[in-house]
């Protein structure tokens, strides 16, 4: 919040010091490289930007990573010239973000929730982390387990509402995956 605070208010440098603290067994950790990428943008430090960005695109981090980022890195890449990079970016967003749609899609279609809810009930009373979830977290909507909402209603062990919150969130993963390829195309 503090480094997004002085992101918006024009303080690039501190908030890129700020980004920077976020250690990478942290949960916010992809998002702080991702914003701290968006201020070295800002800056005009197209360099340093691809280098974060580069990183965190990485096949082990990329089904964790939002459309955004996939996005910004297509956007710095044509800020530089780098035509061949943008069509290549453009290719991987499609080769990541489908199985992506595809996952949330089954989510929104599901028929038989009881699957999701087992993978809900496992995340009650415990610290859950991308980590600690696997290949469960690429079938899930993005950082659902942080989600209040969510959360309180699994803890209360109300299925019916769990299921219809998860849905919503993997209807966000859909709406932000579409925008983002709009902005990209």
């Amino acid at each position: 919040s503090t480094a997004r605070a002085a992101y918006q208010n024009g303080k690039l440098d501190k908030a890129i010091e700020i980004y920077s603290k976020i250690k990478p067994e942290s949960d916010f950790w992809l998002e702080s490289i991702e914003e701290r990428a968006w201020a070295q943008t800002r800056k005009g430090d197209f360099e340093k930007a691809l280098a974060d960005l580069h990183s965190i695109t990485s096949p082990v981090l990329a089904p964790q990573v939002g459309p955004e980022t996939y996005m910004l890195s297509t956007f710095v890449s044509l800020k530089i010239c780098a035509y061949k990079d943008v069509t290549k970016k453009i290719a991987m967003f499609k080769k990541i973000m489908l199985p992506r749609v595809s996952s949330m899609e089954a989510i929104l279609d599901s028929t038989t929730p009881d699957v999701y809810w087992d993978i809900l009930k496992e995340t009650k009373n415990k610290k859950v982390s991308l980590i600690s979830l696997g290949k469960q977290a690429d079938k899930m909507p993005r950082y659902f387990f942080r989600d209040k909402k969510l959360t309180s209603y699994v803890n209360q062990n109300n299925k019916d509402k769990s299921i219809v919150r998860l849905k919503e969130l993997a209807q966000l993963d859909l709406d932000e995956i579409e925008v983002n390829l709009k902005k990209m195309k």
